[in-house]
């Protein structure tokens, strides 16, 4: 994997591989729809649909034909933070990719029939979504844990009445405020992938004299290639949700206060493997030995700085599980094997390596570290790095769990009220 930071705010990243596919991803690293102002509250979700549709010398059908005969893709996507143009084809279209993605991506061309066809279409992606039960409750359960500002309660899909009456101009104007305050990502990767033309390319296009091109080399108006939306928890230590959408099972969530930076990346990695995963302590003893979940998810998430673990069960055991979870966490020398560490280890590394077989893995952890930290690391310099994480290093992260866990958030969430009783009942 190869990384160019190309100019301030344009990154290159590319992995060039014997395959016969290849794949083009641009990316606005601040385009996503939380950028939006509240008057126009899906509308980039809109132009997204509309984007990838057509260039300048190909209208919808022509661009259809020409995707099909050439056996290319073209696609875009947006999320709450960035928003990118995705192309993929044979290792000899590279060049061809190549240039409908910068295109794109940079010059786009908009037009008013493919805008007619796509409001139809996103209306009814909103109204599909929207009544779908388990993505009303999950909104459901993130607006009474978390603050309206916050990433948790975003809805990228946008208002279906905004929506509705969006124009041409509109895009344009969205379009050039992606550019204007977006870092901009280039990865490609696969087969045939060229970085000196990728660099020639790219420079041709800034060399142009337009309203798109100045305002992507604007940077007074640019967000940090690492700028993140915090998230806050509303004002609560316990809380029981009791929803006709949720199960007549419980969901139990638990927020452990967790600082997860760059450096402690490695460790905490090993850590989920050690404790939370299939074969991890709190796992093992909840699933397998006791029988006490049907399912459990555990992970360090740094949007909330939080260790977010994430469990379905019965009522009734509800207080023993928690109480598992605390003793866990309670002595280290008693929760700790060194074998498994040293085991892991290697386990882990197997899995990095497996991980490199696939383009795409090592560009996207890169990519994601980029945009998390502002630090290019690649996934050999990760690798690397999990290999040498110690004992220590696992101590540390266990005790500020330790440490923390009288500071945790509960929720538990079911259609059954009694687990308002349980909630009343249990201490943290």
């Amino acid at each position: 994997m190869n990384y160019q930071k190309f100019s301030e705010n344009i990154h290159i990243l590319t992995n060039n591989l014997d395959r016969k596919k290849t794949e083009v991803e641009i990316i606005w690293t601040a385009g996503g729809s939380f950028f939006e102002q509240e008057s126009d509250r899906g509308r980039k979700h809109l132009m997204e649909h509309c984007i990838a549709s057509r260039t300048k010398d190909m209208d919808f059908k022509a661009f259809q034909d020409f995707q099909f005969r050439e056996s290319l893709m073209l696609n875009a996507y947006t999320g709450p933070l960035t928003m990118g143009m995705e192309a993929s084809g044979h290792s000899q279209d590279f060049e061809k990719l190549l240039d409908i993605a910068l295109e794109t991506a940079f010059t786009p061309t908009f037009d008013q029939t493919i805008l007619d066809q796509e409001k139809e279409i996103v209306l009814r992606e909103i109204s599909e979504r929207r009544g779908d039960p388990n993505y009303r409750l999950h909104f459901e359960v993130m607006n009474q844990i978390f603050t309206k500002e916050s990433y948790e309660v975003h809805q990228t899909l946008g208002d279906s009445q905004t929506v509705a009456i969006g124009q041409l101009e509109d895009f344009t104007r969205l379009h050039l405020e992606n550019l204007k305050t977006s870092p901009v990502l280039i990865c490609c990767y696969g087969g045939g992938v060229k970085t000196d033309l990728i660099q020639t390319k790219l420079q041709k296009i800034l060399d142009q004299k337009n309203l798109q091109i100045n305002n992507l080399l604007e940077t007074k108006n640019k967000k940090p290639i690492n700028y993140s939306i915090s998230s806050q928890f509303q004002d609560f230590q316990k809380k029981a949700i009791i929803s006709e959408l949720a199960h007549k099972h419980c969901e139990i969530n638990l927020y452990i206060p967790f600082k997860t930076t760059f450096e402690n990346r490695p460790a905490t990695k090993i850590f989920e493997e050690l404790y939370l995963k299939f074969y991890g302590k709190v796992y093992d003893r909840l699933r397998n030995q006791l029988g006490l979940v049907y399912s459990l998810h555990g992970s360090f998430e740094s949007s909330i700085d939080c260790l977010y673990i994430n469990l379905a069960c019965e009522i009734e055991h509800i207080e023993k599980i928690l109480t598992e979870i605390k003793a866990t966490f309670s002595n280290f020398e008693e929760n700790f094997d060194q074998q498994k560490l040293n085991e892991l280890k290697n386990v882990i590394i197997k899995k990095v390596e497996m991980t490199m077989d696939s383009p795409s893995n090592s560009i996207n952890m890169t990519k994601s570290i980029l945009t998390k930290y502002n630090t290019p690391e690649t996934l050999e310099e990760y690798e690397q790095k999990l290999k040498k994480v110690s004992k220590n290093e696992i101590k540390k992260n266990y005790n500020q769990i330790q440490n923390n866990f009288k500071n945790s958030k509960l929720v538990l969430v079911s259609k059954n009220p009694k687990i308002q009783e349980v909630l009343d009942s249990y201490e943290i």
